[in-house]
């Protein structure tokens, strides 16, 4: 690295220290950011979303995530309910009004509700699911269950009185293809929230001036959600899924993030997540968006989160080019704790999102993987987009 580079490094660093300090980056988040934020802009893509995974990695018998995310300025909610179960993989779509603002997560029969903000929330889904005999051979699942609903139409082009109608005459009937499931856990917080603006900003500077990218290029991150917070936790409850009923006693992560989202500006992302117990797990994101390419994450440890300080990611492809089938990566955090981990990826859902009209099309492959570091097995998430069109 030349003198220039050095000092170019240097002075990004100084930059985003004090852009930090200004957004206290490495301060604790109060509990009043567990509520939902009244957006500040009229933009289409403003959403806010909360989202939860789990994990039984002490049987491997069930592995879940749900999300809800709201759009105000859309005037819609929209929540998902991904299953693996060891037998098949369900999946549940679920879309509703936006009332006036409040901080309910409800959209139908997916709910969260907040016991103790930071620490406590409580996950309950009811409803049908579709079965998936095979998730990684099932296009576009929410397409076939919405055709199930509302047939051709586009569920946002639906009155919200006759949308209802339609999914209490869905949930009455007797379908092969689906099956009742009804979740009821408690998410319990293990470590502190992770603000996204707590990184190790020399780590991106010097990302910055290796890959030639500048200040106006992070913009473009923006677009992608400008705040961020995650969370570490354990999970206990039940699952009940036809006349089966499983019980939940798992390891997990959760996000909350709001602002613009719009998920046809990344060319491509890769999100891992996993707990290898109640007292280590990761989180590593790469993201891919105009000229930026970087790494970002952190370790949890020792009841503290750690930020990523280098990275070094493998991924291996089915014949596609974009379904992930194995990773491997080394981490370190800034108190110099390593890893060196691998993947196995066990069952892929594949999410597609379009905008036929501007010839948009990105696709989202949520994966079941199974990791292994330092002799020990887990289950966790990676989650792959590539922008298509």
């Amino acid at each position: 690295m030349n003198m220039l580079d050095s000092l170019k490094i240097n002075a990004y660093t100084a930059l985003f220290n004090f852009g930090k300090w200004l957004q206290n980056g490495d301060k604790p988040m109060s509990p009043d950011v567990e509520g939902a934020h009244p957006p500040k802009t009229t933009h289409p893509d403003y959403s806010e979303s909360f989202y939860f995974n789990f994990f039984n990695n002490r049987k491997g018998d069930i592995s879940c995530f749900t999300w809800i995310g709201k759009l105000p300025n859309q005037k819609r909610i929209n929540a998902v309910h991904l299953i693996f179960d060891g037998q098949e993989g369900l999946i549940k779509f679920d879309t509703d009004a936006y009332p006036d603002h409040t901080d309910d997560l409800r959209c139908r029969g997916i709910y969260y509700e907040m016991i103790e903000p930071l620490k406590k929330i409580r996950i309950v889904s009811k409803g049908k699911a579709l079965r998936l005999k095979d998730p990684s051979e099932t296009l576009d699942p929410e397409r076939i269950y919405c055709e199930r609903i509302v047939g051709t139409k586009n569920p946002a082009h639906i009155s919200i009185s006759k949308l209802k109608r339609l999914y209490d005459d869905f949930e009455k009937k007797s379908d092969v293809d689906f099956i009742d499931i009804e979740m009821d856990c408690l998410f319990t917080a293990s470590s502190p929230i992770h603000n996204s603006k707590n990184l190790y900003v020399r780590g991106v500077a010097k990302q910055m001036v290796e890959k030639g990218f500048g200040l106006s290029d992070l913009n473009n991150i923006r677009k992608i959600a400008s705040e961020h917070y995650e969370q570490a936790g354990s999970y206990n409850g039940t699952f009940k899924i036809g006349n089966r009923t499983l019980k939940i006693d798992a390891v997990g992560h959760r996000d909350h993030s709001w602002g613009i989202r719009d998920w046809f500006a990344p060319e491509k992302w890769t999100w891992l997540s996993v707990e290898f117990g109640a007292d280590l797990g990761l989180n590593l994101c790469r993201i891919v968006i105009g000229k930026v390419d970087m790494y970002l994450g952190y370790i949890i440890r020792e009841g503290q989160n750690f930020p990523l300080k280098d990275c070094w990611l493998e991924s291996e492809f089915e014949s596609d080019g974009r379904t992930q089938k194995k990773v491997s990566f080394r981490i370190e955090d800034v108190g110099g704790f390593r890893m060196n981990v691998t993947g196995q990826v066990l069952s892929v859902c594949v999410f597609h999102l379009t905008k036929k009209e501007e010839g948009k099309h990105t696709i989202v492959n949520e994966a079941l993987t199974e990791y292994h570091w330092d002799g020990k097995k887990a289950f966790g998430i990676s989650e792959y987009l590539h922008k298509l069109a």
